[in-house]
């Protein structure tokens, strides 16, 4: 689902889970107690974190900052991943998630306005995509169709042995010489520029970054900083 980052996927909600001090299988339970949403960021879980920890400080209960998570991942699906595209009824849910967190789909139905009996959930949703693989492994792989064995496939992991049995161009090294990598290294050598000195008078363009962050870092004592995030911290 996106290649790059957790958000929106299952990973985001495996980074938050620890957060709330819930184990990732009570996490759905959690969510569904939840009665208040709370707008954190949903396009990655460092920044999540950073929205719930001091909602954790002011006594937010768990049960809606699980909630929210769910509602973090529909907005970044909807808004983000689905790269403009309209999601038309029916809608299917598939994917471990949607599976094992069955709040994530009402909350995804909630968002897109869609009703009970436009919702499909396909029989063992979690294993659509290996079926899928499974389906497509004659033609999409005809080429290498060679049957393999489970234990031949774990005794190459366990050797970490998984080159092609025939060289093709597309397992051809990057360098096959030293004096490729040469040539590379020289094309794309880092230039390291020369310092300027700003004189008296002289116009200077720069650029200044201001982030912000929870007034909590800005208060209390130097201990109450250090700890921050881990409030019960001894001062060893």
């Amino acid at each position: 689902m996106n290649g790059s980052c957790a958000g929106g996927t299952g990973a985001f909600l495996d980074e938050i889970a620890p957060l709330l001090k819930v184990p990732v299988e009570s996490f759905n339970a959690l969510a569904e107690k939840g009665q208040c949403v709370y707008d954190i960021s949903r396009r990655c879980g460092v920044y999540a974190k950073t929205d719930i920890q001091p909602l954790l400080n002011q006594g937010v209960a768990k049960e809606d900052l699980a909630l929210s998570a769910l509602h973090a991942v529909a907005k970044q699906t909807i808004g983000g991943l689905a790269q403009g595209l309209e999601i038309t009824r029916p809608v299917a849910f598939e994917g471990g998630p949607l599976t094992f967190d069955p709040m994530l789909v009402r909350v995804f139905a909630q968002r897109l306005g869609v009703q009970p009996d436009e919702i499909l959930i396909p029989p063992h949703p979690e294993l659509m995509v290996a079926r899928g693989a499974a389906i497509c492994v004659d033609t999409m792989f005809s080429e290498n169709a060679a049957a393999q064995t489970p234990s031949a496939l774990a005794e190459k992991l366990r050797r970490g042995k998984f080159r092609a049995a025939s060289e093709s161009a597309a397992s051809r090294p990057f360098f096959s010489t030293a004096a490729e990598r040469e040539a590379f290294e020289k094309r794309h050598a880092k230039r390291h520029p020369t310092p300027r000195h700003p004189q008296p008078g002289d116009e200077v363009y720069a650029y200044l970054g201001i982030v912000l962050q929870d007034t909590h870092l800005f208060t209390g004592t130097v201990m109450d900083n250090i700890r921050y995030g881990n409030m019960e911290a001894s001062d060893e």
